[in-house]
């Protein structure tokens, strides 16, 4: 359980820093009159669900483990129903992303919601 929780950890880490988005790019081009010609490259417009996740709250493996042992929070696996069912916290409740919002009755009121997908 304990190594479940420090890849879950991991993995989120890792995917974070993945996500960020590169500079804009510029490029010279040269033509046949000898003048030099520039294109400056814009990166895409910013996905609003990735400026969301970036600014979406983060817990430390540490205090997820403590609210976890306390029994002060729900689990949430985001993944699908078949990576769920292979391998997944225990008392975790499956809530595929996209799922209608009626999949969310399944939470329990008054504890701390803590959602993982890897």
């Amino acid at each position: 359980m304990k190594n479940l929780l420090v890849l879950a950890g991991i993995l989120s880490l890792a995917v974070i820093a993945g996500c960020q988005s590169a500079a804009p790019i510029a490029i010279s081009k040269s033509n046949d009159n000898s003048s030099t010609q520039t294109i400056a490259v814009r990166t895409p417009t910013p996905d609003p669900h990735e400026e969301a996740m970036a600014k979406a709250p983060r817990i430390s493996l540490e205090d997820a483990k403590k609210a976890f042992d306390a029994k002060d929070a729900v689990f949430i696996d985001s993944r699908s129903q078949s990576a769920y069912e292979m391998e997944h916290i225990t008392t975790a409740i499956n809530i595929p992303f996209g799922s209608p919002e009626a999949a969310f009755s399944k939470i329990p009121k008054g504890k701390k919601i803590i959602v993982y997908c890897s």
